[in-house]
Parts: C-alpha cells; sequence; structure tokens
C-alpha cells in the first residue's frame, strides 16, 4: 500500500471511531436523563388548590399547587410502580404533601400505597405497591393532603385526582 492509501485509510477509521464515540455518548447522556427526570404519566397538568380560609380569593398563589396525573403503568405481578407524584416548586415554604394510592380491585376500594411528606421540589420515582396487580386496567384514586409548613404541621384543602392503573 502507499503512503497515500495508508492515509486515507487511518482518517477513515479516526471518523468512525469519532462517530461511534458520540454515539454511545449519546446513548449515555439519553439513559442517564431518562433515570434521573420525572417519571412521565399521562395528564401531569396541576392545578391549585384554595385553601379553606381563601375560598373567595382567586388568586392562585394564596393557594396549594397540585400535580395532576391520570395514568400510570405496572408489569402485571409486580408490586413496583413508577409514579409521577411530586411536590411542585410553586410550593416551596409553604405546603408539604403527602400521597395516598387507591385502586378499585374486583368491586372493592384499597389502599395501595401511602407516601411520608413531600417537600417542594421533590418527587417520588417509584414506590412499592402493598400487592402485586393483576394484568388489567384498575380506576384508581390518588388522594393528595397538603400540610402547611408550621410546627403543627396543619393539613389544609386536599385533593382527589381519579386515574387509571394500566397493568402489562
Amino acid at each position: 500500500m502507499n503512503v497515500e492509501k495508508k492515509e486515507k485509510k487511518r482518517k477513515t477509521i479516526l471518523v468512525i471511531i469519532f462517530i461511534a464515540a458520540g454515539f454511545m455518548l449519546g446513548i449515555a447522556i439519553g439513559f442517564f436523563a431518562a433515570h434521573n427526570a420525572p417519571a412521565k404519566t399521562e395528564g401531569g397538568i396541576g392545578f391549585t388548590v384554595v385553601p379553606e380560609n381563601n375560598l373567595n380569593d382567586s388568586h392562585a398563589e394564596n393557594g396549594v399547587t397540585v400535580p395532576g396525573i391520570t395514568s400510570m403503568s405496572v408489569k402485571a405481578g409486580s408490586d413496583r410502580l413508577v409514579t409521577g407524584f411530586y411536590n411542585p416548586v410553586e410550593n416551596k415554604d409553604k405546603y408539604y404533601l403527602t400521597f395516598q394510592l387507591w385502586a378499585e380491585i374486583n368491586g372493592k376500594d384499597e389502599l395501595l400505597y401511602t407516601s411520608g411528606l413531600v417537600e417542594p421540589g421533590n418527587s417520588i420515582y417509584e414506590i412499592k405497591l402493598n400487592k402485586t396487580l393483576e394484568k388489567g386496567t384498575y380506576n384508581a384514586v390518588i388522594h393528595i393532603q397538603p400540610y402547611r409548613m408550621n410546627k403543627d404541621l396543619t393539613p389544609t384543602n386536599n385533593a382527589d385526582i381519579k386515574a387509571v392503573i394500566k397493568a402489562v
């Protein structure tokens, strides 16, 4: 082989290596982002619950912001569920949230999960259910209880969000 062909081959190999390295870096960044981002759920549009003492006040800044979650998926037979439970940053210095997940199973409402206090800006990515779910679609309710950030952790108005759990 002459020097010109060797140089061309070397450049081609270097280009392939750089392309492969860039591709692998992209996969690594995507994997990292997917595993560190809030869980995706259908819905996701939040709303504000106005505290009792502000029922006639339409200013959202006086209320509790809660996440809107309408659908979640779980692997049938698993007790691990990826959630979109989070306390929006808009509640900073105002409210903690707790979450309960209820589902209708065989005609009865069953409590599947209860969280502890979730600080504003924090999320619960995965929960351990009290029981496994067989394949199917379950009507669910996510009960969200806000607590004022005071020494007594005073509970305020709560929200019940209708949702669906799909066990696949």
